[in-house]
């Protein structure tokens, strides 16, 4: 019985060893709406000046683009912007720097960070560099709108999902309170 009471007792010991927690570096943890994964974004910087010089990009269509207009370098020169592309399955947002290149009026493009969107509704749209958050522009917002009965509307306000291109953390990310947030009904007034 001593035997067994011994036992039990060093197995209880050995089996509370404390082990090492491994800490994941911050670079390396991608965040998205409800997903947390290890794997980093694979196009994160890439350069490319044509959508076809990125290899995974070339079945996508070049749909929309815009400049987010907070941020200009030293030079006076916008320094971020938002492209939109799809395919018959989903469209990709990809949140670019763009880098200037002496005697080159072209600039080229940095990926800093995508959104995938799945294919939307007939009457969902995605907006880009054209919302506003309590009526002040705010080139930074991309949301997925939801046409109105009234398409007379100069802005759209059912807004369904956004994301900010925020130029700070050069990251795509979530926006929680939808609350004051329109976008430009870009067909307004045709």
């Amino acid at each position: 019985m001593k035997r067994v009471f011994s036992l039990l007792i060093l197995l209880a010991l050995f089996s509370c060893k404390k082990t090492e927690e491994t800490e994941i570096p911050a670079e390396e943890i991608v965040v998205t709406d409800s997903l947390i994964t290890e794997k980093p974004n694979e196009l994160f910087g890439t350069i490319y000046r044509n959508i076809t010089e990125v290899a995974s990009l070339k079945e996508y269509e070049h749909q929309a683009g815009s400049i987010i207009e907070k941020v200009k370098d030293a030079n006076g020169d916008y320094k971020y912007g938002l492209s939109q592309y799809g395919n018959d399955k989903n469209y990709i947002l990809l949140f670019d720097e763009l880098i200037r290149e002496a005697n080159n009026p072209k600039p080229k493009y940095k990926i800093l960070d995508t959104l995938n969107i799945s294919k939307l509704s007939i009457e969902e749209n995605i907006a880009i560099c054209t919302c506003r958050h309590n009526k002040i522009p705010d080139s930074e917002i991309i949301a997925i709108v939801k046409s109105q009965a009234n398409d007379g509307i100069e802005f759209y306000t059912n807004i369904v999902k956004a994301w900010r291109a925020d130029t700070k953390t050069q990251k795509i990310v979530p926006i929680e309170d939808l609350k004051g947030i329109d976008c430009i009904n870009e067909g307004y007034g045709l």
